[in-house]
């Protein structure tokens, strides 16, 4: 209710003049909050090719869903389809290069954020570094850490840049996988005595 009443009061215009944020300012917030809402569904799914790092997979099923492509996968087919090869070897190539041979390519000039990007480098960074507190040190790691990925990966340049931002948030700000785990921190004392502990002992031979 208080997210409910808060989302409302805020679109009326008195408020809005009272707190000194425009119809725009909304928009943007409402945008972002959907953003940050997709990448924390993305970061819940699997999303995996054979052979192929999560990362890599998020590239091509993005390629292969929507056309999207990040990281000139485009440009990969181009410079093939003047080879001669046999059905066989289409086959295989077109198998390790993880793209369906017969999904019509559509032409996308704009940059977006692509949230299944972003949540499987978010995953592959946590799977490598763990949970970071937020500092300028580790801010820096990472962001060196996502910048090499993205180049190994071939991502486009306007890409990169484009996703970064959304990354480092999530990465620092994000535990929806550390939900159920974590519920005891987050819960009130007496809650947490309701539903009992077992204090943890040091391990020992016996």
């Amino acid at each position: 209710m208080k997210g409910r009443f808060s989302s409302l009061a805020i679109k009326h215009w008195f408020i809005r003049v009272m707190f000194c944020f425009d119809m725009d300012s909304l928009d943007e917030m409402v945008d972002e909050a959907a953003l940050r809402d997709e990448v924390r569904d993305a970061m819940m799914s699997h999303v995996n090719q054979h052979g192929k790092n999560p990362v890599e997979s998020a590239v091509i099923s993005t390629f292969n869903e929507t056309g999207y492509d990040l990281a000139n996968v485009r440009s990969k087919l181009d410079a093939v389809r003047h080879l001669r090869k046999t059905e066989k070897d289409w086959d295989s190539f077109f198998r390790d290069l993880g793209v369906d041979p017969l999904m019509q390519l559509e032409e996308h000039k704009e940059v977006r954020v692509v949230p299944k990007f972003a949540a499987a480098m978010v995953l592959n960074m946590r799977a490598r570094f763990g949970n970071l507190p937020n500092n300028e040190a580790n801010r820096l790691l990472i962001e060196r850490e996502y910048l090499r990925v993205c180049r190994e990966g071939f991502v486009r340049d306007c890409d990169i840049v484009a996703h970064s931002q959304c990354v480092y948030n999530a990465f620092f700000s994000e535990g929806v996988l550390d939900q159920l785990a974590t519920v005891r921190v987050r819960a009130p004392r007496w809650l947490r005595e309701a539903f009992g502990n077992v204090p943890r002992a040091a391990a020992v031979v016996c």
